[in-house]
């Protein structure tokens, strides 16, 4: 699915939402997928590295070929990633809890619904909502309510009304449209069913 395509059906579904919110998620991009188009801002979490451990296993010279360690999944849901602000108020970094801003590169486990997209099968790229939209979820939703999830290639998953989960990385990356921020959560996942 082109990023265009994905903001646009996303500004289409927000025009369209009987919740009269402005807040609203739209697709992102990642290292693998295309550039944004003019007007759309991508920002990651400033700082978002982690500081080096003063151990001195941390410190030491990396052994040759050492075995890689797969990161541990959390599960979370979307009260986890909960900010202090009300739909439609504007977004500030500063809003980000300090336990937000630990899951950032954290591998998490997450459930909810797709929102609806335009493509309906094949999907690399969609918005993972709380909410199947029976009440003022989905378009409309707070900001916090939603993540952009980037599937690894080669896999897609198509639409459905029912609820999916996703596995991946979390990050904390902006993403704007002028002054508007549509999005703030990403996830490249490895896992959704």
């Amino acid at each position: 699915m082109a990023l265009a395509a994905a903001i646009a059906g996303v500004v289409a579904l927000l025009s369209a939402s009987g919740c009269g919110e402005k807040s609203l998620p739209a697709a992102t991009h990642s290292a693998d997928s295309p550039k944004p188009p003019a007007g759309v801002e991508v920002a990651s979490l400033e700082g978002s590295s982690k500081p080096a451990s003063d151990s001195p296993a941390a410190n030491a010279e990396p052994s040759k070929k050492a075995p890689v360690r797969r990161q541990s999944v959390r599960d979370i849901t979307f009260d986890t990633v909960k900010l202090n602000m009300q739909k439609g108020d504007p977004f500030k970094p500063e809003l980000l809890t300090p336990a937000v801003k630990k899951l950032d590169g954290s591998r998490i486990r997450v459930r909810g619904f797709i929102l609806p997209p335009p493509q309906q099968t094949g999907l690399t790229q969609f918005v993972l909502v709380r909410d199947n939209m029976a009440c003022c979820f989905g378009p409309g939703a707070a900001l916090y309510d939603s993540m952009i999830v980037q599937l690894e290639k080669p896999l897609t998953i198509d639409y459905t009304v029912l609820p999916i989960t996703v596995e991946g990385t979390f990050n904390i990356r902006e993403v704007h449209i002028g002054t508007r921020t549509l999005s703030i959560y990403h996830v490249t996942a490895d896992k959704a069913q």
